[in-house]
């Protein structure tokens, strides 16, 4: 059988500095992460066995570890370690990452987002 899997981490809410200012550099700000993650399918997908998968909870750690290492400037540069996070996992095949800074704006939510392809 052929075909992938997504899996999908919404609204994952974090603080962390991020901005192009100075004061930026010294508070935190939240952000939701949106992440949808194509697999290629296990071998024997029927075997219902966790070691076969990528879980979830290895995402969410790769996202929070990346997201307490210190300040970035960009979110485009955010997205793109997230991207390159899921693709240290060989089974990953296509990322779509979201980004978004609720409180920049009182009328409106912003924010970026990213698709990649491995290869």
């Amino acid at each position: 059988m052929s075909g992938h899997t997504r899996l999908i981490v919404r609204d994952f809410r974090v603080s962390m500095a991020i901005g192009i200012f100075e004061c930026d550099r010294d508070r935190t700000e939240p952000l939701l992460i949106n992440m949808e993650v194509d697999v290629r399918l296990p071998e024997n997908w029927q075997a219902d066995s966790y070691d076969r998968v990528l879980g979830y909870d290895k995402l969410v750690d790769m996202a929070r570890k990346l997201t307490s290492s210190g300040h970035l400037n960009l979110v485009e540069t955010l997205a793109e370690k997230l991207a390159e996070g899921c693709f240290a996992w060989p089974q990953v095949e296509k990322v779509k990452i979201r980004i978004e800074k609720p409180e920049i704006f009182d009328d409106c939510v912003v924010g970026v987002e990213i698709s990649r392809k491995r290869g």
